[in-house]
């Protein structure tokens, strides 16, 4: 636990609002730092909808809210994502609280207390601002992998990795094959190409494909979390460092990658913290550990509220 001046304050609950746009993604990382906060001090979560441009404004200018909001009394304010962060400036002059961005801000930094990006965005150096391999996310370092399970993660088309559907078809046979004790468990996603879906569908038998619109929210980290071996495609960032995050075996499948940030940084994981395949021939990862990020920027900020 970090260290944290007062004794007493550590056992007050920490009243934490976060300002969610509705996008899965973007909730995943409010939530995720959230449930880490929980970790070290009790919280009270509410969760709400960004103000209109025209409301956060109105709050900025007369610091008045709407009645919905009149008996919030947050200490933290998270946001992640463009949309939330006008509400989060109001709510800096409304009511005096920490805010934490969990993106590159389209303000100026200094209008956030804490902003949490990713290394691969390349921002320079602030007091407020701390960087994280990858981005954050609610899974949590696993104690229940199953040698016998394996659990395959498909994306698609993106700017950042050259896809190639009949490519990725082949390797998932190839490792099912050098794997036939194991249970396959293979989910795609929006961006996963029809051509490519009609094959997953017709794997061999101890390959399950589970349709992402056929999952719960809930779904994937539970399957990440039980995973004896889990296999990525590279442009898919945030579940390459979901799965980093349980500890348990990742592995990059091979694609062609672009010269863009994103995929230089995810190149650089290949053969360090993931493994991959290339030419029928399985790498394992050096040495699977966590890469728990949500922990860590949790104690950095509470650190920096450490009076609250």
């Amino acid at each position: 636990m970090p260290s944290i001046p007062g004794a007493d304050h550590t056992q007050q609950t920490l009243r934490v609002l976060v300002v969610s746009d509705g996008k899965p993604g973007h909730e995943n990382q409010s939530i995720g730092l959230t449930r880490a906060l929980s970790k070290y001090r009790k919280v009270e979560l509410v969760q709400v909808e960004p103000l209109s441009h025209r409301s956060a404004l109105k709050a900025i200018i007369l610091k008045s809210v709407p009645d919905a909001w009149s008996e919030l009394q947050p200490d933290i304010v998270i946001g992640t994502g463009s949309g939330t962060q006008f509400t989060l400036i109001a709510c800096k002059q409304i009511y005096k609280c920490f805010t934490v961005v969990l993106c590159g801000p389209s303000f100026p930094s200094a209008c956030f207390d804490l902003c949490v990006i990713p290394k691969h965005d390349n921002r320079p150096e602030k007091t407020n601002i701390v960087f994280t391999d990858g981005v954050i996310n609610k899974v949590t370092p696993s104690k229940s992998s199953e040698p016998s399970r394996g659990l395959v993660l498909i994306g698609g088309e993106s700017k950042h990795y050259r896809w190639d559907s009949d490519a990725i078809d082949k390797q998932i046979r190839e490792i099912a094959a050098l794997h036939p004790n194991i249970t396959w468990n293979i989910t795609n996603s929006r961006r996963t190409p029809d051509d490519l879906n009609r094959k997953l569908e017709q794997l061999p038998e101890h390959c399950e494909f589970h349709h992402w619109q056929s999952t719960d929210k809930e779904w994937l980290p539970r399957e990440i979390s039980l995973a004896g071996q889990i296999w990525v495609t590279p442009d898919s960032v945030s579940m390459v460092y979901e799965s980093l995050t349980s500890g348990n075996a990742v592995y990059l499948f091979d694609l062609s990658s672009t010269d863009t940030r994103v995929a230089k940084g995810i190149e650089a994981l290949r053969h360090h913290k993931t493994g991959a395949l290339k030419d029928g021939q399985i790498t394992p990862p050096l040495a699977p550990t966590p890469l728990w990020e949500a922990d860590r920027i949790a104690q950095a900020l509470l650190e920096r509220t450490a009076k609250i």
